[in-house]
């Protein structure tokens, strides 16, 4: 089959198996830019090469992003020493690692942004990588900045509007998942992405979970939120986002906690590491002006030390996991939770 392959919507050829109805896991078609199911209808349409289906502005940490237009990684991590700079060669690294085992392999980033991940997954030589978020603008930025950058990318890629918790592919059809810092904003609805990511995954398949650490969290609210911010996160095991009062609130992790949910759902952690917390304090004494542009030319060899440091780290902004499902059982059916009537954009 030839990669660049896509039928009239633009949709990839070598996507088109995997793709699945979100509400009741039938095969979709595209007729006319729309997406249809058999079974229910027209459940989405197709905008600009982007698959867009039904998400609830009802959920915060959605109303949340779309309000600011989605994730914006991509300017932070060209400015040294802020903590998406420092954080994304330590992402890439993991990427690089799990992929070593398979890059003909099906791939999803779930609640990819706009794309940080998603390009690392490209330029590896990931061959069917599907990136999905809620926000829509954030997927188009990808695809206008590889477009200009690396159209090339673009045959290996699939870009889909969708919540995290009803991602529209077959079970049992993914061989690696991505979950880098999204599904603790799902706060008390957190089992129910664990649900998801494991229905994707084949069985023996890998998922990358990455959560905020509670020391991490406890960090972060002690230095912009203060003493008690700090001691309310510690007493609930939540933390706020955002400045004023446009704040959102998120899941945080002891690793033994982490750990344990994520074997409850059938995801078996073969390996725990992390970010260092140190990250987060370079990131914050940045911001306060603590860290001045003389000190740029070290930014490369900070970036390597952090890189080699994640591995040991024992104070960590977030935890990563690399799990693996262990068990079979969902058959070739996707039941979704929640069922939205598509609206045109």
């Amino acid at each position: 089959m030839d990669r660049s392959e896509k039928n009239n919507a633009g949709v990839p050829i070598w996507a088109m198996d995997i793709l699945a109805c979100p509400h009741c896991g039938e095969h979709l078609s595209f007729p006319n830019a729309k997406i249809v199911c058999n079974h229910c209808s027209t459940i989405g349409m197709v905008n600009n090469g982007i698959l867009c289906f039904a998400v609830t502005q009802d959920d915060p940490s959605i109303s949340w992003y779309t309000a600011f237009g989605g994730a914006n990684f991509e300017e932070r991590i060209k400015i040294p020493y802020t903590m998406s700079s420092l954080d994304t060669p330590v992402y890439k690294k993991y990427i690089q690692e799990l992929l070593s085992e398979n890059n003909d392999g099906f791939i999803v980033d779930i609640g990819a942004g706009d794309g940080r991940n998603t390009e690392g997954l490209l330029r590896v030589g990931a061959k069917h990588v599907v990136a999905t978020d809620a926000v829509y603008e954030s997927l188009l930025r990808l695809q206008r900045r590889l477009s200009k950058m690396n159209p090339e990318l673009l045959e290996n890629l699939l870009l889909i509007q969708s919540d995290v918790r009803t991602v529209p592919l077959q079970a049992e059809s993914i061989d690696f998942v991505l979950a880098i810092e999204v599904f603790y904003y799902l706060n008390e609805d957190y089992p129910s992405a664990l649900q998801e990511c494991r229905r994707l995954l084949k069985k023996g398949g890998r998922a990358l979970i990455s959560e905020r650490s509670k020391e991490g969290a406890l960090m972060t609210c002690l230095l912009y939120s203060g003493i008690k911010q700090m001691l309310e996160t510690g007493r609930t095991g939540y933390m706020m986002d955002g400045f004023g009062d446009n704040m959102l609130r998120s899941r945080c992790f002891t690793e033994q906690e982490l750990l344990k949910i994520l074997q409850s759902h059938g995801l078996k952690p073969i390996r725990c590491e992390g970010i260092s917390v140190l990250s987060l304090i370079i990131g914050y004494l940045r911001g306060e002006g603590k860290i001045p542009e003389t000190e740029n030319v070290y930014f490369e060899e900070v970036t390597e030390f952090l890189k080699t440091y994640s591995s040991i780290a024992e104070h960590r902004r977030t935890h990563i996991v690399i799990a693996e499902n262990f068990k079979e059982g969902f058959g070739g059916k996707s039941v979704a939770r929640y069922s939205y009537r598509y609206e045109k954009r």
